[in-house]
């Protein structure tokens, strides 16, 4: 809770976007409206797209029906698609007092490869959910890191597998899905008055801050 990033607090960071994403894509009109985080990095955007959509007018709550095996670490980064499919049933189990009968509106930070936000659309829905929407904190990745995080191939990443957001989420099995804008979430951190005006967002939009390694593919077995 207290990271920073040129000065500004990740989790306000987390809360703003949150916010802006509920101005963007509000929660669907319905009873028994639940707005769930993906545990537990999605947590204070979730709260924040929660609060803002209840201002907004709109009727929801905000619960956790996801609950995290934290002895499982983390899939996006673990090489091998059998092997985080494998790692995201063991890693979260699901609330039925929360998703039986509601509808769910799953948020999360990110949709990288799909894979983790595919099992827990299906766990939900196992579970009684009579709906699932996904929202998600940031815009959609199309690009590879080269600068810490583990996804360096663009073939890897549901963004560039499908054809638009409907695509996205029909292959997730969402009845809708929104992502936050590239201006949304500039305003978001804006909003936190960092010390630094320009930071990466390459993963998004494609703009390298430095030139990068042409052709280089990562070796996933050493």
């Amino acid at each position: 809770a207290d990271s920073q990033i040129f000065g500004s607090y990740v989790d306000d960071v987390r809360y703003r976007s949150g916010m802006q994403l509920a101005r963007e894509a509000p929660v669907p009109k319905g009873e028994k409206v639940v707005v769930v985080p993906v545990p537990t990095s999605a947590n204070a955007a979730a709260l924040g797209y929660a609060r803002e959509c209840q201002k907004l007018g709109f009727k929801c709550t905000y619960d956790l029906g996801l609950v995290r095996n934290n002895y499982v670490g983390r899939t996006f980064i673990t090489p091998g698609q059998a092997d985080r499919a494998l790692k995201v049933r063991r890693k979260f189990g699901v609330s039925k007092r929360v998703v039986e009968g509601a509808i769910v509106v799953l948020v999360d930070d990110s949709i990288v490869r799909g894979t983790t936000s595919m099992r827990l659309v299906s766990l939900l829905m196992d579970h009684g959910a009579k709906e699932v929407h996904f929202r998600s904190a940031s815009p959609p990745v199309k690009n590879p890191c080269y600068f810490g995080m583990d996804f360096p191939d663009p073939k890897e990443l549901i963004a560039n597998k499908c054809e638009d957001t409907k695509a996205i989420s029909a292959k997730i099995g969402t009845r809708s899905l929104a992502y936050l804008s590239w201006e949304g979430l500039k305003e978001a951190v804006m909003d936190t008055k960092p010390s630094s005006k320009t930071w990466c967002g390459a993963c998004f939009t494609g703009n390298y801050p430095v030139p990068i390694p042409k052709g280089k593919e990562k070796i996933e077995d050493w």
